[in-house]
């Protein structure tokens, strides 16, 4: 028998998805606002003057008899519709989701993702529109499929105010599922999460740029880490020399855009520059260009991946694939997913077009893709 141990294994498959959100049952708008007719009243004030109704038939019944002009009707600002489950749903009913691309996830020995959502069954909305919950079963529903490291730092986890959310930690934890980018404390929503892979550890940490102020988190109250470059380089600073791979997710940018703006660029390459090797970025909801910075993958946008509910702006999106040999970053490549409820891959036709799409945002930043058996190859530098 050898005296040497056998060697460690250093390769590894990581996917990384993009916002995922179960509001399986997204409410009406609790109120509508009347706005009187103050267009003859010189009062710089009385423009603001609005009364709040409650959205019902009775409220809109009685101002039309009244000849009262409404203004204001709602269900959400986001125009959506929710795609429900019955009122006493099959627990399999909480893996529809994932049926047509579980394979693909497993598949991974890292799955991550951004839940844009507080599964529970508790709490109020904090907000009278977009405001979204979902039940906590769909915690063991998505490790089943794979996710394995989940980011919680965006700007709706608190949408149900903080008992859904301290039920979220609760519900994902119970999974078995790391979190980051939110905790019971600041400390805790800083902390990094590592998958140790063989003889390779990789690090994932999360941060938001967008939010309620009450919602970030501080010494000792619960919340999302905020996003700054002097939190994450000390964060960074903290890990780097004992992982080899820092991952970063952020929640950032302006919705519906596909490529950042200017400042957004110049955190992006601040954040690879204090040691981050890898940025998954969201919140914008369609796909994002992508940027190769000093050997680093930049993904501005990975775009929606499960959704309850649809939108006009909203189209196909992609999976992140990562695949590391050797202790390097070997290829980087995109999976290009359709559909909103349940994702599934997209092959031929649809997949080309989000080959020219994908190339398309992403060649002003020096980034060449190509469609090559159903996957996007990303090019690295030589």
């Amino acid at each position: 028998m050898s005296d040497f141990p056998p060697p460690q294994r250093r390769s590894a498959l990581i996917h990384a998805v993009g916002d995922l959100m179960f509001d399986c049952d997204l409410p009406p708008a609790r109120v509508f606002y009347h706005r009187p007719d103050v267009a003859a009243c010189d009062d710089d004030y009385q423009p603001a003057f609005k009364l709040p109704y409650l959205n019902t038939q009775q409220s809109r019944d009685w101002l039309v008899a009244r000849n009262q002009f409404i203004n204001g009707i709602y269900a959400t600002s986001h125009l959506t519709i929710s795609r429900m489950l019955s009122p006493r749903p099959d627990p399999a009913q909480y893996d529809l989701p994932f049926d047509a691309i579980r394979s693909e996830l497993l598949a991974a020995d890292v799955v991550f993702g951004n839940l844009e959502c507080p599964l529970s069954r508790r709490g109020r909305r904090s907000g009278n529109d977009t405001c979204y919950r979902a039940a906590p079963e769909f915690a063991d529903a998505m490790a089943r499929a794979g996710f394995n490291v989940i980011s919680l730092a965006n700007n709706h986890m608190f949408d149900y105010g903080e008992p859904a959310f301290l039920d979220t930690l609760k519900a994902v934890r119970a999974s078995g599922m790391a979190i980051v980018g939110a905790g019971e404390t600041l400390p805790l929503a800083r902390s990094a999460a590592i998958r140790v892979i063989g003889d390779l550890k990789i690090a994932f940490l999360a941060y938001s740029m967008h939010g309620q102020s009450w919602g970030f988190a501080t010494d000792d109250e619960s919340g999302v880490a905020p996003l700054n470059p002097m939190i994450v380089a000390e964060d960074v600073g903290r890990i780097r020399r004992d992982v080899d791979f820092v991952i970063v997710s952020v929640h950032w940018g302006l919705e519906y855009q596909p490529t950042p703006y200017a400042r957004q660029r110049e955190l992006a390459h601040e954040l690879i520059n204090c040691g981050v090797d890898v940025i998954f970025g969201h919140h914008s909801h369609v796909p994002g260009s992508i940027e190769i910075y000093r050997g680093r993958p930049i993904f501005y946008s990975l775009g929606n991946f499960v959704f309850g509910h649809t939108h006009d702006a909203w189209g196909d999106n992609m999976l992140a694939r990562l695949r590391i040999e050797d202790g390097q970053l070997a290829r980087i490549s995109v999976v290009p997913v359709t559909g909103v409820y349940q994702p599934c891959v997209a092959r031929g036709e649809a997949a080309s077009r989000f080959c020219q799409h994908l190339g398309r945002i992403s060649a002003e930043y020096g980034t060449e893709v190509r469609l090559s058996d159903g996957e996007i190859a990303v090019k690295l530098p030589a």
